[in-house]
């Protein structure tokens, strides 16, 4: 009888302290990394980053914009651009003990090549992936008021007057059709894994009778499958790269005044209960890690990094990539405005 108690005693205490666990969740503090003009202002609308050759590379859903009489002017007629920062950029800024400098990113041209003629009606980049030289980048289509794509191209680093510049090639052109079928939501998140494109839909939500999952593309070839990905509650909006390890960080959103396009159902916040701001506003601002295996992803054990919120009505926070092994950076599109921010791990994470 004592050995059968004492597993039952062992057992409560272990499931007592489990259930304690999500009891009291501490939020982060975003520590905001500013940006020079131009862009520091919301037309940037930086829409996805990545670590390529070394850069930390942000890309604007709409790249070519000029800066005219300091107002920030969307213009087909411009030349694009994506635009980098150094990692001793971010170093010297993270590191700093007094207010430091907002950072100066370097301009890259971006060649699009007629890429856009190719598309029905475009709706802006949306996400980079990059691995070695290998460079692809998402943009958003629209096919009707209710019906959305994404189409996938490869860029190129090549040479423009000794200048590094991204050339796409709309050679490798490959379309994905919207899993919901929601408006304005396509597969906003790419990793790539060896000669493997992966796109995750923007949304996964529970209460849709179709199971969701993730496309898997080869870079090399038209062979293409799905995997599955698990529900999961909001927007998925961006992903860090996957570690050699196969996990990554994904941005989990969702806005205010998108409320009423989501069911209540969150079994994320059954479990690990909301921290102090996010029991006070609508909005949530969390970072969900996930771990592909070899036919599927699923969504690693453990509470999801929530976000200290602002008054400011949400962050549409649509880019993320981790830095070194000390935390997390994510930038925003023009919601409220342009904010490149920085999230330190804490321990275990």
């Amino acid at each position: 009888m004592k050995r059968p108690l004492a597993r039952l005693f062992s057992c409560l205490v272990v499931c007592t302290v489990s259930s304690h666990i999500g009891a009291e969740q501490i939020e982060h503090k975003v520590q905001y990394i500013e940006l020079a003009a131009p862009l520091d202002r919301g037309q940037a609308q930086f829409s996805g980053m990545s670590w390529c050759q070394g850069q930390l590379v942000l890309l604007p859903e709409k790249p070519w914009f000029v800066d005219e009489d300091d107002v920030l002017v969307p213009t087909t007629a411009a030349k694009a651009y994506v635009y980098s920062l150094e990692v001793a950029q971010l170093d010297a800024y993270l590191e700093a003990t007094n207010k430091p400098e907002p950072l100066e990113a370097t301009p890259i041209p971006l060649l699009e090549n007629g890429v856009r003629d190719q598309l029905h009606e475009f709706d802006g980049y949306e996400a980079i992936a990059c691995q070695d030289e290998s460079v692809w980048l998402a943009i958003e289509t629209e096919l009707t008021e209710t019906e959305y794509e994404t189409n996938l191209v490869q860029a190129n680093w090549v040479l423009q007057g000794g200048q590094a510049a991204l050339s796409i090639d709309p050679e490798t052109l490959r379309k994905v059709p919207s899993q919901s079928g929601v408006r304005n939501y396509s597969d906003e998140t790419i990793l790539l894994n060896g000669e493997q494109l992966i796109t995750i839909h923007e949304v996964n939500r529970h209460g849709d009778h179709a199971a969701p999952y993730a496309h898997r593309i080869h870079t090399q070839g038209e062979q293409r499958d799905t995997i599955a990905f698990p529900r999961i509650a909001y927007r998925i909006t961006d992903a860090s790269s996957i570690d050699e390890d196969g996990y990554f960080w994904t941005i989990n959103y969702l806005w205010s005044k998108e409320q009423d396009r989501f069911t209540p159902l969150d079994p994320l916040f059954a479990r690990y209960p909301r921290g102090a701001t996010h029991r006070q506003e609508p909005t949530v601002e969390r970072l969900v890690q996930f771990r592909l295996e070899s036919d599927s992803i699923s969504r690693v054990e453990r509470a999801p990094i929530q976000l200290q919120l602002t008054k400011e009505d949400g962050r549409n926070w649509e880019g993320i990539v981790r830095y070194k092994d000390l935390g997390l950076l994510l930038v925003t599109d023009m919601h409220p405005q342009t904010i490149l921010g920085f999230v330190p791990f804490r321990q275990g994470l």
